[in-house]
């Protein structure tokens, strides 16, 4: 037995459940961890047409503004992002 000490006659349960949800925890983390993702393909019909052309806008004038560095390209970014926050 591996962890007799822990598991055998006149241990405690909940120290041996305690130890074996931790250890079967940790494993699973390290060989399966947990991950979010982003649903698409679901109908909101709070997202427009004018949302979704806007959010490219938006991203396309991030990208712009990362790449040149420039401040007025910030600028842009900035005015799209604010308005498209107002719009949601």
């Amino acid at each position: 037995m591996i962890y007799g000490s822990l598991i055998g006659p006149g241990s405690f349960i909940e120290l041996a459940w305690k130890y074996f949800h931790d250890a079967f925890t940790n494993i699973i983390n390290k060989h399966a961890p947990f991950h979010k993702f982003r649903v698409k393909g679901r109908h909101n019909p709070w997202f427009s047409p004018e949302l979704s052309s806007l959010l490219k806008e938006r991203d396309a004038a991030w990208a712009n503004a990362r790449n040149t560095k420039s401040q007025a390209d910030w600028l842009v970014f900035r005015q799209l992002q604010n308005h498209f926050t107002s719009l949601v």
